[in-house]
């Protein structure tokens, strides 16, 4: 049992559900980095492909 130790099944209830408010918040704001960092990488990428992959008119052979 570890809620004696914390003061009481009162306080108990009250750090879960505090934890349960700050997991929502942790969770938001990671899912926010990771797609601003996922669209940085591919805004990234795509500008490099671009540069090498310039489109030339084909000459004329023959």
């Amino acid at each position: 049992m570890i809620y004696p130790v914390v003061g009481g099944e009162k306080t108990l209830k009250a750090l879960t559900a505090e934890a349960a408010a700050n997991e929502a918040r942790y969770k938001a704001r990671v899912r926010t980095v990771l797609r601003s960092s996922y669209s940085a990488h591919w805004r990234r990428s795509s500008r490099r492909c671009r540069e090498r992959t310039s489109l030339r008119p084909l000459s004329a052979s023959s």
